[in-house]
């Protein structure tokens, strides 16, 4: 069974994971990443542009269920429709709440999102 998508904080270099409350930075993993490699990747992010980022990490069970995810993402989801979990893979879904939420909060003035591999399907 794959793992659910998961979510986390981390902080900016500084241990803050709010001192730009008007911006939103999100960084989406790629293929065959755990949640070392993500937490890994989310602090080199977060030390480099100084900002604190929210990590969507579309969990692994192994390379194989990345790539048919992958496959499923780009070959046979071609009308993803966001009202409609069952047209979207369930990291992709997940993710495009995430975003729009922090798009429509009142107080965003800018929203980043960084995808690596699989994240940007």
């Amino acid at each position: 069974m794959k793992r659910p998508t998961g979510f986390f904080r981390q902080a900016d270099e500084y241990g803050g994971v709010c001192s730009f409350p008007d911006e939103h930075w999100f960084f989406i993993n790629g293929i065959a990443t755990n949640q070392d490699v993500a937490k890994y990747n989310a602090s080199c992010l977060a030390h480099l542009f100084h900002r604190p980022v929210t990590v969507i990490q579309n969990a692994t069970n192994s390379l194989g269920v990345d790539l048919w995810e992958c496959v499923i993402g780009k070959g046979f989801k071609t009308d993803p429709d966001s009202s409609d979990r069952k047209t979207m893979t369930e990291p992709a879904w997940r993710a495009t709440a995430a975003i729009l939420e922090a798009l429509n909060a009142e107080q965003t003035r800018r929203v980043i999102v960084i995808a690596h591999s699989q994240g940007t399907i």
